[in-house]
């Protein structure tokens, strides 16, 4: 109705879990007030584990209260490997380093020119996302960079998988969401549903997502959560993107049988079933939803699909 009004966690609290993580389906922002944290130098540590013993060797480093990020990438070259060697990478806070590091100082993205041939190559060659594994195994996401700054870590260049263009075939993004201690059948799963499909992946991270209760559709609201972020190519006509939908209500299956959820925003290719299986507070939301905003003033093609 035209109200500009202060949204936070202690100041209509009832709107900030619909509006963080609401999809522009609440209000528009207008101004977000962030908290900073200070740059800092990190050491990269590669850690070789497999999808049995990963979830247990991170744990072990969130215990000891060393690492400040963590990751993992699986190997998706096509061997006996697939889905099982995992690629674990870590990064610790440097003690006292230099504050006139040339390193704190913001960098373009090492060896891109390369970086982008292999992703490319990989998209329609085997030996390529062999390549690509052999590489990440022995160097990390930071081709033989030791020590990074925080800042440099986070600018990971858009170039890479983003500007892909074809009139026949598409990249597409899906992100899933597990317990921790399910990991290890999240990744069996996942990997017998891509090889029955023979999916063309080109690129899966993992990361990890603390608990949180505070979005109404929080994607972690039981536990701490292991996100697959996986990137495809697939055949972009009406047959190909009708065989995407078909595996990704299986994985969406597999994952709501772990306890875990998916990310809203990519293709609505889940069942509204599904989506209501993975977030139980959707009905809540859509209620929300339209108390707040009974003409529907805000819509979105997710809206559209799974709420009214």
């Amino acid at each position: 109705d035209g109200q500009v009004l202060d949204v936070s966690r202690t100041e209509n609290e009832d709107l900030f879990g619909l509006v963080i993580g609401g999809y522009g389906l609440i209000g528009l922002v207008l101004e977000v007030e962030l908290q900073l944290t200070d740059d800092m130098l990190l050491t990269q540590t590669v850690t070789n584990v497999t999808s049995a013993t990963f979830a247990a060797a991170f744990e072990a480093c969130l215990a000891a209260g060393t690492a400040i990020f963590g990751y993992a990438r699986p190997c998706f070259a096509i061997d006996d490997r697939y889905m099982v060697d995992t690629s674990m990478v870590t990064y610790t806070k440097v003690p006292d380093p230099d504050p006139a590091s040339p390193l704190f100082a913001i960098q373009d993205m090492t060896y891109l020119a390369l970086r982008k041939l292999i992703y490319d190559l990989s998209r329609s060659y085997d030996w390529a996302k062999t390549t690509k594994w052999d590489l990440q195994v022995q160097y990390g996401d930071e081709f033989n960079m030791s020590q990074i700054s925080r800042n440099n870590l986070m600018r990971a260049d858009i170039r890479i998988p983003g500007d892909y263009r074809s009139s026949s075939d598409t990249d597409a993004l899906q992100e899933y969401f597990v317990p921790c201690d399910r990991y290890a059948d999240f990744a069996a799963g996942l990997a017998g549903i891509l090889r029955a499909h023979r999916v063309n992946m080109i690129s899966l991270g993992i990361r990890y997502v603390p608990q949180t209760t505070e979005s109404v559709l929080s994607y972690s609201p039981e536990s701490a959560v292991f996100s697959a972020i996986m990137v495809v190519n697939h055949d972009s006509s009406t047959a190909g993107v009708e065989a995407v939908r078909d595996w990704t209500r299986e994985i969406t299956d597999l994952v709501i049988s772990l306890g875990g959820t998916y990310y809203l925003p990519y293709a609505g290719y889940p069942t509204r079933e599904q989506a209501h299986a993975a977030y139980p507070r959707l009905s809540e939301f859509i209620a929300k939803k339209n108390q707040y905003d009974p003409d529907h003033v805000f819509c979105n093609w997710f809206f559209a699909n799974y709420g009214e």
